[in-house]
C-alpha cells in the first residue's frame, strides 16, 4: 500500500497499481505489516488502524490532552486535544480539582466544557482535565492531562497589553504559573511571550502547540526558545515546527478571529493590518547551496527568497510546510511560488531550483513569482514553479 500526492491510498498486486482511492481523509503516510493490518497517519496527525475489517473501532488515546492558560484565580484554562486513533468525531470533558501535588482529584460540578475559569475555591489547588473521544463506534476511555501548577490568588499589579508585552510590576516576565499541563510552569519563555491574550490584527498572533516539539524566535531576537501551551507572539516571529504541529489564531480587521493548523516546517508569520488581513506563512528554513536571490527571466529585478537567508554550506536540500484551515484569508510563500486560500489543505515545498504546491482539499490560488502567472488548483492537483523557464512545467 502507498499514498499519492493528494493523500489517496493505492495498492499494488505484484504487477499493477490500483486507482487512487480516498478513504475518508487524506493520508500523510501508511505502513502495512501484513495484508490484514495497516497503520496510517492522517494530515491532522490522527492515527488510523486497519485490522482486516472495514468496521471502525472506538478512539484510543496515545498522547494525553494538555492545558493552556495561567493558573490564577479569574483566568481561563483551555483544554488542548490529545492525539487519538480512529478519527474521533466528538469530545467531552470533565475538569477536576486536585491537591497541591496534583493528587486526590475530584470532579468539579458542571465543569464539562473545553474551557474552565478558575474560582476562589481553586486557589492553593491544582487542576487537571479528562477528555473522552467518540466516533460512530462509541466512546473511548477517558484520557487525563497532567495537573497545572498550583492556582494563585489574583495578582495585584501589571496588565497585559495587546502587542504581547506586559506592563507594570514584574518587568514583563510571564507569571511562573503560566503552563500547559504537558510543559509545566518554568518552561523557558522570552520576556514578551505572553499566555494567549487576544491577538491584534497585523501586530500579534496566538500560537498553540498541538503536538510535538515547537520553538519560536520572536521578531527582533536571535534565539529560538521552547514554546508550550498557547502564547501570543509579535507579528514577524519565526516558528520552528518541523517536528511539531501548531494552531495559529489571528484577529482580523473586521473584529473576527480565524484559525489554521500548520506543521512540518519552519516559517515566519506575517499578517496584513488592513483589507482582508491575510496571514502568510513564509518558508524560512535555510537550504543548502541556494543563492540568496531569485532572478526573474528577461528582467533585471530580483525577488526575495529564503525569508532573508543567504547561501548556506550545510543544511537540507528541500523544505516544506503543511497548512490546513476551514475559512479565512491565508497564504504561504516559498522561493518561487506564493499561495492564497480559503477553506483548504495544502502543501508548499521548496528546493533550490523549484517550488511546488500540492492541494489535498479545497482550492488554492498559486502565483508563480518568477513568471508572474496565477493558477487555481483543486484537490489532487499540483503546480511546479521553476527558477528558470522550463518546458513541461505543471
Amino acid at each position: 500500500m502507498a499514498v499519492d500526492g493528494a493523500g489517496n491510498a493505492l495498492t499494488y498486486n505484484g504487477s499493477t497499481w490500483s486507482t487512487p482511492t480516498p478513504i475518508g481523509q487524506p493520508l500523510y503516510s501508511v505502513s502495512c505489516v501484513s495484508s490484514s493490518f495497516c497503520v496510517a497517519i492522517g494530515y491532522h496527525n490522527n492515527v488510523l488502524i486497519y485490522s482486516g475489517s472495514t468496521s471502525p473501532t472506538v478512539p484510543v488515546n496515545f498522547s494525553a490532552p494538555s492545558i493552556a492558560g495561567t493558573a490564577e484565580q479569574g483566568q481561563t484554562l483551555t483544554e488542548q486535544h490529545g492525539l487519538w486513533t480512529n478519527e474521533p468525531t466528538a469530545y467531552t470533558y470533565q475538569w477536576e480539582d486536585c491537591d497541591s501535588t496534583g493528587n486526590n482529584c475530584t470532579a468539579i460540578a458542571a465543569a464539562t466544557g473545553q474551557s474552565y475559569t478558575l474560582a476562589a475555591a481553586d486557589v492553593g489547588h491544582s487542576i487537571r482535565v479528562q477528555e473522552t473521544a467518540s466516533n460512530a463506534s462509541g466512546k473511548s476511555s477517558p484520557a487525563t492531562s497532567a495537573a497545572t501548577a498550583v492556582v494563585q490568588a489574583p495578582s495585584s499589579g501589571g496588565s497585559e497589553n495587546p502587542s504581547g508585552g506586559e506592563t507594570g510590576g514584574g518587568g514583563g516576565t510571564p507569571s511562573a504559573t503560566t503552563a500547559s499541563a504537558s510543559h509545566p510552569a518554568g518552561t523557558l519563555s522570552p520576556a514578551n511571550l505572553t499566555p494567549a491574550p487576544t491577538p491584534v490584527p497585523g501586530q500579534s498572533q496566538t500560537v498553540s502547540v498541538t503536538t510535538g516539539t515547537v520553538t519560536v524566535r520572536l521578531k527582533g531576537t536571535s534565539k529560538f526558545v521552547p514554546l508550550s501551551g498557547a502564547s501570543t507572539v509579535p507579528d514577524g516571529s519565526e516558528v520552528e515546527a518541523t517536528n511539531g504541529h501548531v494552531r495559529i489564531t489571528v484577529a482580523t480587521p473586521n473584529g473576527h478571529t480565524q484559525t489554521a493548523e500548520v506543521w512540518g516546517g519552519r516559517f515566519l508569520i506575517e499578517q496584513e493590518r488592513t483589507g482582508s488581513g491575510e496571514t502568510r506563512f513564509i518558508l524560512s528554513l535555510a537550504l543548502t547551496g541556494c543563492s540568496s536571490t531569485v532572478h526573474k527571466p528577461h528582467a533585471g529585478k530580483a525577488l526575495a527568497s529564503d525569508a532573508g537567508h543567504s547561501t548556506h554550506s550545510s543544511g537540507p536540500t528541500s523544505r516544506h510546510l503543511w497548512v490546513s484551515e476551514e475559512g479565512g484569508s491565508w497564504g504561504t510563500k516559498g522561493r518561487y511560488v506564493s499561495t492564497s486560500v480559503e477553506g483548504t489543505r495544502w502543501l508548499t515545498l521548496d528546493e533550490c531550483s523549484r517550488s511546488e504546491v500540492t492541494v489535498a482539499a479545497g482550492k488554492v490560488k498559486a502565483h508563480d513569482l518568477v513568471n508572474d502567472k496565477t493558477r487555481v488548483l483543486t484537490a489532487g492537483h499540483r503546480y511546479v514553479a521553476a527558477g528558470r523557464p522550463s518546458k513541461g512545467r505543471r
